[in-house]
């Protein structure tokens, strides 16, 4: 008793000490931590439906925390040393976990467990209730990205603690949970066996909806095994103690899974009378992420039935209603899942555009940034516990020549520390090796995704059997630098004409790719109004449409994105040319001639020289003549032995010099000689050459 009263005197008198040169710091860390509360009061009461706020008040808080340093002070480390929840503790625990909640609402995983991982590491192990269901948080979140090994490390958890309270209803939980893994893992029996013990608890304790969601996950089980006709029993009996119930959320889950069975037995009718079912009862829910995802599964049916249209209409209310509220796991599956319905129906550019956004929800959806973010901050994490230990250090070493008879106290105590600094070192070494796990897998996926854009990119750009039929003896030499291209070739023929462009968008990889998406789209619009095609008056138009799409009036984006190009329009039946370009010229090669024709120096897109129209040049081609439409990357690419750019003068001497070739051997020789210049140096640009010889 007399140590036990010895050593809370010796830190109170670490406390009088240091309160001589932090008394100041204190107040303040009292003031911004009410203000933390305050945030997260705010978060707290705002409903379900108000996820982007909530996150708003809670992303405040945490960067409150952070500027401030609130961890950092000696009272709070105090605190950690004597095992005592401080308030400020508390108010990181609640702000880590709701953030934790409220990213998995919208569909932020990776994210979800980086903030309940944060909140264990700040409790006390004594909030028995909210660190279970922290870790069933966790076990459910790894169970919906199929990661059985760590749903496995985190439920057990949670049941040791509810066997600990103890809390039969918690355990009922748990047992349901790990029988969740074990079915994962396809380890049937064990599965059962817990979802039985579950039920048995569950009816001990009268509680209808823990028995009706054991009924639920038995169905599962069963449909996992083939036997859709038992499972469709069970769902049924949970359904109806739902509806007794009145639990709406329940209810909604049910007829999904009984309206997925009966589609999978053909039973379409019956399947169609469920999933609008769910629908009524999603709009009853208050619940927009509920809503988008009904909207979604709706899409997914009329699919599969063949009723396109009617998909096609679902799947836009899903995406509205994603895009506008953020519930990025939603959007970046619906989107994926039109864009494919989209590539079906033959409408390759709306299939294009959203693989294209698909790949930016998807990317949202594990949100790099704040992962990498979260990385950094743990890769720096034993430098913080040095710095913190070692200004605990200092500190005690001024109590020690005051306070020299409880010198084995402190020395105890700062053991106490380093054992924990060593534990959480050790904590933020696993972190570290999971999230680089995490964002390799993620570049992969984003990574096959941008593949797949990739193919529904081909299939805008016109065919080779298409470009052989109307061009004859041609190339086009077509080298992206990233997986998509931000360069695009079109071609166009009716009556006598042929429209041939050549277009540089602005950037390159995905960024580029969507902006040429958009004026291959332009373009067949224009043309498509037009009987007698005009180079200039189509580069006019295509301006126009290109700032009413990326800088729509009002905006105030000031960005000048968009694209230079060359476009020539061939009238076979008289022998002529007429050629309009947007800072891209034409080389015509005739008889060993080279002669250029300048283009207008003004881009299609945002400009200061908006006001000014695009010009055109006419002129008489013969037979054996050649044109040459390119973009910038082949003369812009760094290579040769110094290391310079290859130049637009070396670039016109080549095409002087292999003209005398067959066109495709023209190709060939393009292609050598990039390969050769270029040599170890990455490519730094998408690059396209288009050759027409001319009959």
């Amino acid at each position: 008793m007399f140590f036990r009263t010895l050593f809370f005197g010796c830190v109170a008198a670490v406390v009088l000490v240091c309160c001589t040169d932090t008394a100041h710091q204190q107040d303040q860390n009292v003031s911004v931590t009410d203000s933390i509360a305050i945030l997260l009061q705010k978060s707290l009461s705002l409903p379900d439906t108000m996820t982007s706020q909530s996150l708003i008040y809670l992303e405040r808080a945490l960067q409150l925390a952070q500027e401030k340093n609130i961890e950092k002070s000696f009272l709070f480390e105090i605190y950690k040393l004597l095992g005592i929840q401080s308030k400020t503790a508390d108010i990181l625990f609640q702000i880590y976990y709701h953030l934790g909640v409220q990213s998995e609402l919208t569909g932020n995983y990776d994210l979800a467990i980086s903030y309940f991982r944060e909140a264990i590491n700040r409790s006390d192990g004594k909030r028995f209730v909210d660190l279970a269901n922290a870790y069933n948080y966790i076990g459910q979140i790894a169970l919906r990205q199929g990661q059985y090994n760590i749903a496995m490390e985190y439920f057990p958890k949670a049941l040791d603690l509810y066997l600990r309270m103890p809390d039969l209803a918690g355990q009922a939980l748990s047992f349901r949970n790990i029988g969740a893994a074990y079915q994962m893992g396809g380890y049937f029996e064990q599965a059962k066996d817990l979802y039985e013990q579950s039920m048995d608890l569950y009816v001990s304790l009268n509680n209808e909806l823990g028995v009706a969601d054991c009924l639920n996950n038995l169905g599962g089980l069963q449909i996992e095994q083939n036997q859709p006709l038992p499972a469709l029993e069970h769902y049924l009996e949970s359904e109806k103690i739902y509806e007794r119930t009145g639990s709406n959320e329940q209810l909604w889950n049910i007829c999904f899974n009984i309206g997925s069975t009966y589609q999978w037995i053909n039973e379409m009718d019956q399947a169609r009378t469920y999933y609008d079912k769910m629908l009524t009862l999603s709009q009853s829910l208050q619940s927009l992420s509920v809503l988008a995802d009904t909207y979604r599964i709706l899409g997914n049916f009329l699919n599969e039935t063949k009723q396109q249209d009617s998909a096609l209409y679902y799947y836009g209310k899903s995406i509205e209603i994603s895009n506008t509220n953020r519930l990025y796991g939603v959007l970046y599956s619906a989107l994926e899942e039109r864009s494919r319905l989209y590539a079906a129906m033959g409408r390759c550019n709306e299939a294009y555009i959203d693989m294209i956004a698909y790949a930016f929800a998807y990317d949202e959806v594990h949100n790099r940034r704040n992962i990498r973010a979260f990385t950094e901050r743990s890769m720096q994490y034993e430098f913080d516990m040095q710095q913190k230990e070692q200004l605990y250090q200092n500190r005690i070493q001024r109590i020690v020549i005051i306070w020299l008879f409880v010198a084995a106290f402190l020395i105890s105590a700062v053991g106490v520390q380093s054992y924990r600094s060593f534990v959480q070192k050790k904590n933020a070494n696993v972190l570290l090796a999971d999230k680089n796990t995490q964002l390799k897998r993620q570049k992969e996926e984003i990574t096959d995704s941008i593949r797949y854009a990739s193919l529904i990119q081909k299939a805008t750009l016109p065919a080779k059997e298409y470009s052989d039929s109307v061009l004859h003896e041609h190339f086009i030499y077509y080298k992206p630098r990233d997986i998509v291209s931000g360069d695009f070739y079109w071609i166009d023929q009716r009556e006598g004409l042929i429209i041939v462009a050549a277009a540089d968008c602005t950037g390159h990889g995905v960024p580029g790719a969507i902006v040429s998406m958009l004026g291959i789209s332009a373009l067949a619009k224009i043309a498509g109004k037009t009987k007698t095609p005009k180079p200039d008056e189509i580069l006019n138009q295509l301006r126009d449409e290109i700032i009413n799409m990326l800088n729509p009036v009002g905006s105030s984006d000031t960005r000048q994105d968009g694209m230079d190009i060359a476009l020539v329009v061939i009238n076979t039946n008289n022998k002529e040319i007429e050629y309009s370009g947007a800072f891209n010229p034409l080389i015509l090669i005739r008889d060993g001639q080279l002669i250029e024709k300048k283009a207008n120096r003004m881009p299609i897109g945002l400009h200061d020289k908006n006001e000014e129209k695009f010009t055109a040049e006419n002129f008489s081609y013969q037979s054996g003549d050649i044109i040459y439409m390119f973009t910038d990357g082949y003369a812009d690419q760094f290579g040769g032995a110094a290391g310079g750019k290859f130049k637009t003068k070396n670039f016109r001497n080549l095409l002087l010099n292999i003209s005398a070739n067959p066109m495709e051997e023209q190709a060939n020789m393009l292609n050598n000689t990039h390969l050769e210049w270029r040599g170890k140096n990455p490519q730094i640009d998408d690059i396209l050459v288009v050759g027409i010889k001319l009959i």
